[in-house]
């Protein structure tokens, strides 16, 4: 008897080697997609615990892809590049010191090009290829380009 937990079917197959438990959902195209439980799922009670962790990341990256559609990129990178931001805190403790000098650059590249043209949009608009044919439609050096 198949069981639904959330937009996952998971059923049962016994197997000469032992029982073991699959799932099934509908993916974006609607077309049927079915993977196994894995190993750590012996019997139905852990089945559907992996199946509830699942949902959970599901709705965890939902929310992450809602959060990232949402922001834009000059709320983004409001501190990105001064003294005291976190990633440059991250950098740090991970062993890569940026002089003074250097994160002051980073930051007069992002100011002077980057948030005038990509400030509005939102993360999921802003693409490589998109950053890269408005680097090169710049007249810059090449350190310059390619230090942004």
């Amino acid at each position: 008897m198949a069981v639904k937990v959330g937009k996952y079917h998971l059923f049962q197959r016994r197997q000469e080697t032992g029982t073991y438990w699959y799932y099934w959902f509908y993916d974006e195209e609607e077309k049927r997609v079915q993977y196994a439980c894995g190993h750590r799922c012996e019997d139905k009670r852990d089945a559907v615990a992996f199946l509830e962790d699942l949902l959970r990341a599901d709705l965890l990256e939902e929310k992450r892809k809602e959060e990232f559609q949402n922001t834009n990129f000059s709320l983004f990178a409001k501190d990105m590049f001064l003294e005291d931001a976190a990633h440059i805190k991250r950098w740090t403790e991970k062993g890569r010191i940026l002089k003074p000098q250097t994160i002051a650059q980073h930051r007069r590249h992002l100011v002077k090009y980057l948030l005038p043209k990509f400030g509005k949009l939102s993360l999921d608009k802003i693409r490589p290829a998109r950053v890269e044919d408005f680097l090169l439609e710049q007249r810059l050096s090449n350190s310059c380009r390619n230090t942004i």
